[in-house]
């Protein structure tokens, strides 16, 4: 009796961009919110401040997202969030990593200086930070 040998599965084609686009169309305003603090989470570390062990022994976010994000959003200084807005408009406008770098460095100086120099005026925040902080409150389809 001849033994048969289960065949490799074939590879998958890698995703292209309409695919990654199709998929989150696919996603409810659930689903798409909360992958959306899932990765913020993930970019700000908010696991090293996790209640869950869980979360803090893998360095990633293991449980609600929506708990974390809503507890650990708050606790960011305007900087860091000023920051990362300021990032996203350089990935948004394709740039690469060595310029977003470049221009998030020059952009907080900016920031610095005008600080030091006593110019306290609060800034609009951008509009990276008004949707964070909209998702933080369940608010608005963020799309």
């Amino acid at each position: 009796m001849a033994i048969k040998r289960k065949s490799a599965a074939p590879a998958q084609p890698p995703k292209t961009e309409a695919d990654e686009a199709r998929e989150l169309d696919a996603l409810s305003d659930r689903e798409l919110h909360d992958r959306i603090k899932f990765l913020v989470a993930m970019f700000f570390g908010f696991f090293t401040v996790c209640d869950n062990r869980r979360c803090r022994r893998e360095q990633a976010c293991r449980g609600d997202p929506s708990q974390c994000f809503a507890r650990c959003l708050p606790l960011l200084p305007e900087d860091a969030l000023e920051r990362w807005g300021k990032e996203m408009d350089c990935v948004r406008a394709g740039l690469s990593a060595e310029e977003m770098v470049r221009i998030a460095d020059e952009h907080m100086a900016r920031i610095a200086a005008a600080r030091a120099a006593g110019d306290v005026q609060p800034r609009p925040p951008s509009e990276w930070v008004t949707q964070l902080r909209r998702l933080c409150n369940d608010g608005p389809v963020w799309r």
